[in-house]
């Protein structure tokens, strides 16, 4: 998330820095650049003085796809063994966050679950620093959006935000499936180079508006929880990320989270607007995405690995969140991964108009809470 904004470049040249497949990156040297897409483009890459005292940082997790001045998307990889992953470095970007696996994101004193059930959203120059949750690492895709152009999306909600030095109140905020769905497509689009510039530009303010609205929408005033309740939530999301495709019941849920099930049914919503069932069936759901998008044929073995009971348990589930069914998403992001030519969807256009709106002990879930208290 590094690259400094520049003056609009014009359509051809967007299209040369366009990746046209993960597979083709060619990452050289630092990873400053890469090659393979006609033209090279900046990657996010370690200072030289990090990398001089520390060569093994040379190798960035983090890289950029696309990037017209205004707009800019790109992805970071990064396993839990990686130099990089506790800190990376500060955000160059103003920016909103769609994580693929479950990570803790601390802001100072600050903890919170990032999951595919979240937006996160940063400041540029914010500091930031990880915690591993998922053993795959932090996998991402984020947007970052020019100063100009946050300032006018947030100050048509919070004018006094806008004008602030760090407009961004929020360090995450809810999304819906239709908008979490609707980036994954635009991210494929992006790759396979048959997006138009004026699409992604166009979506990406969609995607900003309705992560907005997610943030100022899901505060309310009439109750605000507590730092203890807040604890609560974070432990009971850490237990349902690192489970999510175990049958854990709500006894379990809460004895992992050390609190009573009763207390931790009434907090959870509170906090997240969500049951505990709803959420780690979301997090499933997007989960399922991963499998689809690599074009695994047997939906069969996608649904028992997720966490499902049957087939039609899991189609049913995926239908009503997404608005389609797991074979037809799985058809689309495949040709959206290969094709040139493919219509644009209503979900990439407007992503408000798709439909849809025990293994681990207590002990250190409780040691956590505690030390935080």
């Amino acid at each position: 998330m590094s690259t400094v904004y520049k003056n609009a470049a014009t359509s051809m040249a967007v299209k040369n820095r366009v990746m046209r497949s993960e597979a083709r990156e060619e990452v050289s040297g630092c990873g400053t650049r890469v090659s393979g897409c006609g033209e090279d483009y900046r990657l996010h890459c370690p200072s030289r003085e990090q990398v001089m005292s520390n060569p093994s940082l040379a190798g960035s997790p983090d890289r950029i796809v696309f990037d017209t001045g205004e707009i800019c998307v790109g992805a970071f990889r990064c396993a839990t063994d990686h130099p990089l992953f506790r800190n990376s470095g500060p955000s160059s970007h103003d920016c909103f966050v769609f994580p693929r696996t479950a990570v803790v994101i601390r802001h100072g004193d600050t903890r919170i679950v990032a999951d595919p059930n979240v937006v996160t959203l940063y400041n540029r120059a914010q500091e930031y620093e990880r915690e591993p949750l998922s053993d795959r690492g932090d996998h991402c895709e984020w947007y970052g959006v020019s100063p100009t152009l946050l300032r006018e999306a947030i100050g048509a909600r919070d004018p006094r935000a806008a004008d602030a030095q760090r407009p961004i109140r929020f360090t995450h905020a809810p999304v819906d499936a239709s908008v979490y769905l609707a980036q994954r497509q635009l991210y494929r689009r992006i790759l396979a180079g048959s997006a138009d510039t004026l699409c992604v530009e166009e979506t990406v303010v969609a995607l900003l508006d309705a992560v907005l609205a997610g943030a100022y929408g899901s505060r309310s005033p009439r109750e605000a929880p507590t730092r203890r309740t807040r604890d609560l939530v974070h432990d009971a999301q850490c237990v349902l990320d690192r489970h999510v495709a175990e049958p854990l019941g709500l006894a379990d849920v809460a004895r992992l989270a050390g609190t009573s099930m009763f207390h931790l049914c009434r907090c959870f919503r509170l906090q997240t607007g969500m049951t505990l069932h709803e959420y780690r069936t979301q997090l499933r759901l997007r989960a399922s995405l991963e499998a689809l998008e690599a074009g695994d044929r047997d939906l069969t073995r996608v649904a028992l690995d997720g966490g499902f009971s049957s087939h039609s348990h899991f189609t049913e589930a995926f239908r009503r969140r997404f608005g389609s069914t797991p074979s037809r998403i799985r058809a689309d992001l495949a040709l959206q991964g290969t094709s040139s030519d493919v219509p644009r969807c209503s979900a990439c256009s407007d992503p408000r108009r798709a439909r849809g709106s025990g293994a681990a002990e207590a002990a250190p879930y409780k040691r956590q809470r505690a030390r935080r208290s």
